[in-house]
């Protein structure tokens, strides 16, 4: 079900929300452009994505039917990512990327690589393995609030 919220909800992005997806650029940006976008908007879409976690856990009726399915792995591995109930992800989809890509447009290639790393931050997070080769932590160490997978491994205990 999740496949298929996510696919529903970037098919009706793509078709009822013009400009959502970027088109090519005539002009490209600069790097540091790029660069200043995307970490703004990983920084908007990660404060979405915090407090529709947060209402995850802290409404009672979304953890009971929601996102406690998600949970249930006290020690996540990569496999678990996305074994959650379909709204889960719905959910943060909207709170974190959509609204993140309205505030903080990204262009074509920029938004295409925000989305993969955050797929792969997702499941490093999930994988119970922190060492240097953590590559979407050490890609953003440097940044406040970058957690390696061990702070998110407390969070499912």
């Amino acid at each position: 079900m999740t496949m298929l919220s996510q696919f529903a909800l970037n098919f009706a992005l793509y078709f009822y929300l013009p400009g959502y997806y970027p088109a090519d650029e005539e002009q490209p940006l600069s790097f540091q452009e790029r660069f200043g976008k995307l970490v703004l908007n990983h920084y908007v879409m990660s404060f979405g994505m915090y407090w529709a976690h947060r209402s995850l856990h802290d409404i009672q009726f979304l953890w009971k039917h929601i996102h406690s399915i998600h949970h249930y792995a006290k020690h996540p591995l990569s496999r678990n990512t996305y074994e959650d109930h379909w709204f889960d992800n719905f959910f943060n989809a909207i709170v974190g990327h959509m609204f993140a890509q309205i505030l903080v447009p990204l262009d074509r290639p920029t938004f295409w690589f925000s989305h993969v790393f955050r797929i792969l931050e997702s499941l490093e997070k999930h994988s119970g393995v922190s060492c240097g080769f953590n590559l979407a932590h050490s890609a953003q160490q440097w940044l406040p609030f970058a957690q390696m997978p061990h702070h998110h491994d407390w969070h499912h205990e």
